[in-house]
């Protein structure tokens, strides 16, 4: 399945696979497998099991490629939504969370019809994968909380002074 090189990050080696269409010595970006694998990923809004106990703000990840055939876009969409993701999670880690929850992914062409019913299209493809980062615990984990209160009552008005309207 094409050429491959080792590549040694903190002292740990890895076979690395060039995406296709990258030619001897081209650039890519390649993410390390354990920044990323230790991140729960999901579209629900929780992850079961585990409670949510901090939620940032929105982060996305972003990949365009170019489109010159519908077979292009066909072959290309699910490497392209694997990095669009693998940039969504490095948000995450970045914003110091260890869950993205509630994922969306939108994808957007501008791609214009050539043929007689569009079989030949060129222009832009952008997958963008967004989501909020959260930082889960297990149920399990989660210290007891104890709590006390005590109920204060006042009233809305006092009735004894209440004015009564003077006739003169």
């Amino acid at each position: 399945k094409g050429e491959s090189f080792v590549v040694d990050i903190e002292g740990e080696s890895f076979r690395v696979h060039p995406p296709r269409g990258v030619q001897p010595g081209g650039k890519f970006r390649y993410t390390h497998p354990a920044e990323i694998h230790h991140v729960y990923a999901s579209t629900l809004d929780s992850v079961p099991g585990m409670v949510v106990v901090q939620s940032k703000p929105i982060v996305w990840g972003s990949r365009a490629f170019p489109c010159f055939n519908i077979a292009g876009v066909a072959s290309s969409s699910a490497d392209i939504l694997q990095e669009a993701q693998a940039e969504l999670l490095r948000q995450t880690i970045k914003a110091g969370c260890n869950a993205c929850l509630g994922i969306n992914i939108s994808v957007a062409n501008s791609a214009t019809a050539a043929g007689d019913y569009g079989q030949h299209k060129s222009g832009l493809v952008l997958v963008t994968a967004f989501g909020t980062p959260c930082i889960v615990v297990k149920a399990g984990e989660m210290p007891p909380v104890q709590a006390t209160s005590t109920a204060v009552v006042t009233p809305l008005y006092n009735a004894s002074v209440i004015d009564t309207p003077v006739y003169e």
